[in-house]
């Protein structure tokens, strides 16, 4: 999720060149669809989608379009992320659950609906983008820190929770 620019856009167009064919979906429909043309047009297989990566259903239907449309599921990035600067004590409660959607539950989403279809398979690769932010704080950005921590110790727990099933998962 999250690939019509920056780190994700530049994954999915390195994915291609080692073998792999990508779904490229991103809150820009646009910009998935940019992404997608420039594989394509470099021989690759694509196809782009719009969806919103902290919305279940969009997460469910981006893996069951890889499958359709290309048989397996081996890699998930999980790339989504959004800060909104502000001092802590001027973050509106609708702020803190987008940046913390978008950013952490994204990231669980994508897992959740990934991990039975590798589990199935018997081995698969998801990478969750997180952030020197997770680590430690920076002014203005408590709601971005948090979620990226959240996303650095959820990646840990699920590493260990999917080792024996052959799934690698890391930051």
């Amino acid at each position: 999720a999250a690939g019509g620019s920056g780190i994700g856009a530049a994954a999915a167009r390195r994915f291609p060149d080692e073998g792999a064919a990508v779904v490229v979906a991103d809150l820009s429909g646009t910009r998935a669809d940019a992404v997608a043309s420039s594989i394509a047009q470099g021989g690759g297989r694509a196809v782009s989608l719009k969806m919103d990566a902290s919305a279940p259903e969009a997460v469910e239907r981006t893996v069951r379009l890889a499958l359709d449309r290309f048989g397996r599921l081996d890699i998930m990035m999980n790339n989504a992320g959004l800060a909104e600067p502000a001092p802590l004590d001027e973050i509106t409660l609708e702020s803190w659950n987008r940046v913390i959607a978008v950013t952490l539950t994204s990231v669980f989403l994508g897992m959740k609906h990934c991990l039975p279809v590798m589990r199935a398979r018997g081995k698969g690769v998801i990478v969750n983008t997180a952030s020197i932010s997770g680590t430690g704080g920076d002014y203005g950005l408590s709601s971005y820190n948090a979620a990226k921590a959240g996303v650095i110790n959820l990646t840990r727990s699920a590493a260990i929770e999917n080792a024996r099933h052959n799934i690698r998962i890391n930051c």
